[in-house]
């Protein structure tokens, strides 16, 4: 298998119990980590009690002490931020995890935070695009600032330039990631028609053919024995986040299915979109069936994709 499987850590905490959640996510962590995902990313997210993930560079700092093998990451809101003590923080991530750092900002979140007591629509677009900008510009700043050769900067780094992607669905956002080098990772809401669109778009807005990482798939996923069984678990668990006539969509966007019919569905995005890795997030926030979710999807789906 070339393509790279991830996970994506939201820290989920449906009972208002931020310190089981986070626990919960870290024992998580370290059980996808020894079942041999390739990438692992935490989510900054700021002001939302079921998403309790501010802290990400302390969260981080603790995910290279669980962790060993797999690549390690942040989905940022960087721009705001202090970028010197980002900066310092993010280079002592980069040595405690022994080089195994990626980066990214989310765009759109970060857009949305800013943006979201403005009064009326065209202040609110407006400053929700510059804030997503802001977004992109401050994560090609702290990567340069962390690579190369990052003098003043204590602790200096490796030197490495770190891979990174802006997180992002909007168009002007694609352009922007492309022309600064950023590497697209698309989100779970987006159908395969959007996923070529916005890939062909970014392909035709970079300078250079190796410019910025190849790119990234976000999908909810619930692989298991059967298709109804698969259901089952993945149906309550988008009911309960998403308005009633968003959850069939999504379904048929998400990963879900027997672990064959899984694995074809990967197959065909690898064929269709290029990708260089998808990264699920799994259908439940309950432990055992979360962490058996990331398990069928090394143990039964991935071993189908060679095939």
């Amino acid at each position: 298998m070339t393509l790279r499987l991830g996970t994506l850590c939201l820290f989920e905490n449906p009972s208002d119990e931020p310190d089981r959640a986070l626990i919960r996510q870290f024992v998580l962590v370290r059980e996808a980590d020894r079942m041999g995902y390739d990438d692992i990313w935490l989510v900054e997210r700021h002001g939302d009690p079921t998403l309790p993930s501010g802290a990400i560079t302390a969260l981080l700092g603790h995910l290279t002490g669980v962790t060993s093998k797999a690549r390690i990451g942040a989905v940022l809101q960087p721009s705001g931020r202090n970028a010197v003590q980002l900066a310092e923080d993010l280079a002592t991530v980069e040595l405690l995890s022994r080089g195994r750092l990626a980066l990214a900002a989310d765009a759109q979140a970060e857009a949305q935070d800013q943006a979201q007591h403005k009064a009326q629509d065209k202040a609110r677009d407006k400053a929700r695009d510059k804030a997503g900008d802001a977004g992109l510009q401050a994560l090609a700043a702290l990567r340069t600032r962390l690579g190369g050769t990052p003098d003043g900067l204590v602790p200096r780094p490796s030197g490495r330039t770190l891979p990174a992607w802006a997180m992002t669905d909007q168009a002007e956002s694609v352009r922007h990631a492309a022309l600064l080098g950023l590497g697209l990772w698309l989100p779970p809401t987006l159908a395969l028609a959007d996923l070529a669109s916005l890939l062909a778009l970014y392909s035709a807005s970079v300078s250079d053919s190796d410019s910025g990482p190849m790119p990234l798939l976000t999908r909810y996923a619930c692989p298991a024995a059967s298709r109804e069984e698969a259901l089952a678990i993945a149906r309550p668990y988008l009911e309960s986040r998403h308005a009633p006539g968003e959850v069939e969509a999504l379904l048929a966007q998400s990963l879900v299915g027997s672990h064959a019919e899984v694995a074809a569905q990967i197959k065909k995005m690898e064929a269709d979109l290029g990708l260089h890795g998808v990264v699920v997030v799994p259908m439940s926030a309950h432990f055992d069936t979360a962490k058996h979710i990331l398990a069928d999807m090394v143990d039964e789906v991935r071993p189908l994709l060679d095939e």
